[in-house]
């Protein structure tokens, strides 16, 4: 049987490696009954492609016993059970946990840390400001903190957050809390 008469065959390639230049394979396939296509593989292309993938592969094994740095997520509200089960959901997830029991607190933990990714604040608080200020000023001083603001007593469209935050009902879920922080720009 020659390699025009089976479904799928491969042709052959020039002497020496499968990067040398103009190396191909020639792939043939039965469209249809009584009709075959001619498919050339640049072995050359196949081989840098596959030279790329194996030092990725390298390189994530060397690094492999390096732990991925945990983001850390600031999580300001005033009801202390409220703000336990956040924790303990943000935790679970891998998340390291800052705690602030409002915006005023919260705005000193800002100020003495650089390492914040995520700020989960609630909107009705005791203090100075609320949440939804909170978030604003937080936007214009640190714009790569991802935004997630919460209320039980109001509902807000995301639209209505600050630099593209994402907001939460509560009583929210844990997927729900973690597709708004995957969602935040």
């Amino acid at each position: 049987m020659g390699p025009n008469e089976h479904p799928v065959a491969l042709a052959r390639k020039r002497p020496g490696s499968a990067a040398d230049i103009g190396a191909e394979a020639v792939l043939w396939a039965e469209t249809r009954p009584g009709w075959k296509a001619r498919c050339p593989i640049s072995l050359e292309r196949a081989y840098r492609h596959a030279e790329t993938e194996l030092a990725s592969l390298r390189f994530q094994a060397m690094n492999a016993h390096l732990p991925a740095p945990s983001p850390v997520v600031l999580v300001v509200e005033d009801e202390s059970l409220v703000r336990m089960v956040a924790v303990d959901i943000l935790e679970d997830e891998g998340f390291t946990i800052l705690e602030a029991a409002n915006a005023d607190e919260a705005w000193a933990i800002l100020e003495g840390r650089a390492d914040i990714g995520v700020l989960f604040t609630d909107v009705n608080m005791p203090g100075m400001m609320d949440g939804l200020a909170l978030a604003t000023l937080v936007a214009e001083r640190w714009p790569h903190i991802r935004l997630v603001i919460t209320s039980g007593r109001r509902g807000f469209g995301n639209s209505e957050m600050p630099d593209n935050g994402q907001f939460v009902q509560k009583p929210y879920r844990q997927i729900d809390l973690m597709s708004a922080i995957a969602h935040a720009a």
